[in-house]
């Protein structure tokens, strides 16, 4: 499956002294220039779908500025993820709809709210609210990070979904960002071309441990400074690390670590 995500990412920074298992040895010349491809084709994949998706759910995010969040309701009862999942992601980089308003003029009919920001935030109270209403929605997302992690060129999909899982929060989020806080996965390698202005990849656990931070919200069992959330700040500390782990291996997760949809919904249990 091709990724039709925002290529936006949580940049947290956890500079450590020592890092967990890294699947992903020093690559030579020639393989440096494989992912580099890899890299090019899967974000062309990425902005044409990305384009598709938004056309699909243009009169949607139509709809909603205007107040009408009933579409929503529709993508719910065709347990439609794929789109939900979509809106969700843009919305949480206040995104959604940022053409609509960019090309607003004064007095314009058909606009519910001021501003982008606005309309964003209320947008992902609506559909937030339904995702949690379908089982496996967190796995959704789980599964493509998972099938990323061995794909090179998806390192701000990673990123962006794990994002998103936290943005979300409940039960289900946390259980499947569990499966990421151990993970040392990096296909693209250590650093990527000095040339490319790009940040040097991250393994997956540098996005879980503050995703999942957020989404447990007033449950976290730790604190992270809203500076280490500056895209570029340092943190010499592993703590932050080994604490989430040793919460996440406690019986105070286990019932995040052991829901099941035979257990409940996802609403029955602390989500932020």
């Amino acid at each position: 499956m091709k990724s039709y995500f925002t290529v936006l990412m949580l940049n947290v920074s956890f500079v450590v002294a020592a890092l967990p298992p890294v699947d992903n040895p020093t690559f030579t010349k020639e393989e440096r220039l494989a992912v580099v491809e890899a890299e090019k084709r899967n974000s062309e994949a990425a902005s044409k779908i990305g384009r598709t998706m938004a056309l699909l759910t243009a009169d949607n995010v139509v709809e909603m500025i205007a107040g009408d969040f009933s579409s929503l309701d529709v993508m719910l009862a065709k347990q439609d993820l794929r789109a939900l999942w979509f809106l969700f992601n843009r919305a949480c980089f206040d995104r959604l709809g940022e053409s609509n308003f960019s090309q607003r003029k004064p007095a314009s009919e058909g606009f519910a709210f001021y501003g982008p920001i606005e309309f964003n935030k209320k947008a992902k109270e609506e559909i937030r609210e339904r995702l949690l209403k379908i089982p496996g929605h967190a796995k959704y997302l789980g599964d493509l990070i998972d099938q990323y992690s061995n794909e090179p060129g998806h390192f701000y999909d990673r990123g962006s979904l794990m994002r998103s899982l936290g943005d979300l929060g409940g039960v289900e989020a946390v259980q499947q960002l569990g499966r990421f806080i151990e993970d040392g996965r990096r296909p693209e390698g250590d650093f990527f071309d000095p040339l490319s202005g790009s940040t040097n990849p991250f393994a997956n656990w540098r996005d879980a441990v503050p995703a999942m931070h957020k989404a447990l919200g007033a449950a976290s069992p730790i604190y992270i400074p809203t500076s280490r959330f500056v895209p570029g700040s340092r943190d010499v500390s592993m703590q932050p690390y080994e604490t989430m782990i040793q919460w996440w291996k406690s019986d105070a997760a286990k019932p995040y670590r052991d829901w099941n949809k035979k257990t409940g919904a996802g609403s029955n249990w602390p989500t932020k």
